[in-house]
């Protein structure tokens, strides 16, 4: 083991193997592992060509990458020890879903400043920047939960308070980012319904209910997400309050209105 800790092989194991399980979701809910797993875990066993996903998780356990955050009877729950551990597994992690023009770290600043600076434009452009590499096989299956984990992790990696699935007024948001300066709620429609779906959908099941009361500004959301072109294509924008929504067109470079 400290052959692969010195030439960082262990490192780039955890990431493949746990890329190549779908572990992605890990930035949604931490995950439970049997104790008798953990224990008798090999890192022999990883060189099969089926590797279950207790054994990932042992893994990224035992390369310090997740730790013990509970224990319920046999299971413990595993967690990442901090946010600077957590957003370096993500990074390398988001990084395999394709070749980016420059590292998901600096899209990741990008969106903190965005966010901050209650930049919609600028929050939606990097989200792009982050979904573009992706390949048809990336978004088989649930491709709604696929880009609402990317996005997730994003703002992980920013250092980012963010939250999905948030049970809201008459329903579940997408995704929640707050901030002390900016508060969002966005909701995400893929190929069939649009931007001012989302948007309804936001205002109509009043979504907005729970995060008035500070005064924080509030973004309303709405995106369309195109799997076509590996992006959203259109989105609107409402702060919470003024009643007026605003609606626009993305090209596929990303760039402008």
């Amino acid at each position: 083991s400290n052959y692969w800790a010195m030439t960082g092989g262990l490192s780039t194991l955890s990431v493949t193997l746990a890329r190549n399980n779908g572990l992605l979701g890990i930035v949604d809910k931490m995950p439970y592992l049997n104790i008798q797993d953990l224990s008798v875990f090999d890192i022999i066993t990883l060189s099969g060509d089926d590797i279950s996903k207790p054994s990932v998780l042992s893994l990224l356990y035992y390369a310090g990458y997740l730790t013990i955050k509970g224990v319920d009877g046999d299971d413990v729950l595993l967690g990442f020890p901090n946010r600077e551990v957590g957003g370096t597994f993500l990074t390398s992690l988001v990084r395999t879903y394709g070749k980016y023009d420059r590292s998901p770290a600096s899209i990741a600043n990008a969106v903190r400043k965005a966010v901050n600076e209650g930049d919609v434009e600028g929050i939606v452009k990097a989200l792009n920047e982050l979904y573009r590499p992706l390949t048809p096989m990336d978004l088989r299956g649930s491709k709604e939960i696929m880009i609402q984990l990317l996005a997730k992790a994003l703002f992980v990696i920013a250092g980012v308070r963010v939250m999905t699935e948030v049970y809201a007024g008459k329903g579940r948001l997408d995704i929640l980012v707050m901030t002390d300066r900016h508060n969002y709620i966005m909701e995400l429609k893929v190929d069939g319904r649009s931007a001012d779906d989302a948007m309804d959908q936001i205002v109509t099941r009043h979504y907005d209910w729970l995060f008035t009361g500070d005064g924080t500004p509030l973004h309303l959301i709405g995106m369309d997400f195109r799997t076509e072109e590996r992006q959203v294509v259109a989105y609107t924008h409402q702060l919470y309050g003024s009643g007026e929504t605003e609606s626009y067109m993305v090209p596929e470079t990303g760039d402008g209105h």
